[in-house]
């Protein structure tokens, strides 16, 4: 765990990558490989998912564009913490 600790960015992407050079069997490494990996996945799927949301909205007509814009702006303003928020003093 030192030498990973020292190693910085590349020793965690080379450790991540190859469990033999962290010591890891396969049976400790691959349970943890195959939920990331699975994480991973279903996160791409998500983000195109939302990517073609965004693609049918850009195809909607102006006027409903425009009300979902002013939509977000008043739901941006009514949840925006007031200033005093973390402070409840005078």
């Amino acid at each position: 765990m030192a030498r990973l600790r020292r190693g910085g960015t590349t020793a965690v992407t080379l450790e991540l990558t190859t469990p033999g050079l962290a010591n890891l069997s396969l049976r400790v490494y691959a349970p943890d490989l195959i939920a990331g990996s699975a994480f991973f996945l279903t996160w791409h799927f998500a983000i195109g998912y939302a990517d073609g949301v965004a693609v049918n909205l850009i195809q909607l007509q102006a006027p409903t564009v425009i009300a979902l814009g002013i939509g977000v702006l008043v739901f941006g303003k009514v949840a925006q913490p007031s200033p005093k928020w973390p402070f409840q003093g005078p």
